[in-house]
């Protein structure tokens, strides 16, 4: 009598189960990973939720940022065990056994190296990305002896440390700290200006400008480092004339000077 070969696959748990953690990818996200040239990927830890209640609310929180999205990061649990397998060589078996069975099994089989009985699943936020950095970088209040610079209380940090600690992405760290119009000093140190000392820097530009005839609105532009010459006596930081500039002037796309602006005259 003949008889049909049995498609059944061994399957074994091994002795020494690995730990894992799984993450649910939303569709974007994986298509971002598995592109040509995936971006970095970071997961920074993040502050409790305010409105978080119960044992839970001393956990610790972490997000996922790409260059550009924010996702928290939630712990799901979920009612049946998910294996992780791999392929493995199916158990000896002597010649007696062999003629015993009416089937014979594949000569591959499974086996469970982990086992995982959650998994993380990333939600989309959008982080008050302004709000978190204002709170985090004093504010600048000037270049000469009768005004000090920075609070004596605040410890000083810079750009880098900072997009590093925050729970953001990149570019949104990067919009918001231009919208605070935010700069580093010429020692490294991360601050915003205050409205005096912008418009300080604003007279004090157009002030040189008017000096040196230089015109700041004229169809060629002019550059940062232009401005930063006719300013060499003052000791105004080269950040923050960088960012006053940015925030009054226009950049002229059809220079063949590298950042170029011309002055925004509303015309």
């Amino acid at each position: 009598m003949s008889t049909q070969a049995n498609t059944g696959i061994p399957f074994s748990y091994s002795h020494s189960q690995s730990p894992i953690r799984l993450l649910e990818l939303p569709p974007a996200l994986l298509s971002l990973v598995t592109s040509p040239s995936p971006p970095i990927i970071k997961i920074k830890a993040a502050p409790t939720p305010a409105n978080t209640t119960g044992p839970r609310g001393s956990e610790n929180h972490a997000v996922l940022c790409t260059p550009t999205q924010t996702f928290s990061l939630r712990h799901v649990h979920c009612s049946n065990s998910i294996l992780l397998v791999q392929p493995s060589e199916p158990p000896p078996s002597n010649t007696e056994e062999c003629e015993q069975q009416a089937f014979s099994l594949t000569s591959v089989g499974l086996k469970a190296v982990a086992t995982a009985g959650s998994w993380l699943e990333l939600i989309p936020v959008t982080p008050d990305c302004a709000n978190i950095l204002q709170g985090r970088i004093p504010v600048y209040h000037g270049w000469t002896e009768d005004a000090p610079a920075l609070p004596a209380t605040e410890e000083p940090t810079s750009r880098a440390r900072l997009l590093d600690s925050m729970p953001v992405s990149d570019a949104e760290f990067s919009t918001a700290w231009d919208a605070l119009l935010a700069f580093e000093t010429n020692d490294g140190v991360a601050c915003r200006p205050s409205t005096s000392v912008i418009l300080k820097t604003i007279t004090e530009i157009n002030t040189s400008a008017t000096a040196e005839s230089f015109s700041l609105s004229s169809s060629s532009g002019f550059t940062v480092s232009a401005v930063l010459g006719m300013l060499d006596d003052a000791e105004i930081p080269a950040g923050l004339v960088s960012v006053v500039i940015g925030s009054m002037c226009d950049r002229v796309d059809e220079s063949m000077e590298d950042e170029a602006w011309r002055l925004n005259t509303g015309v």
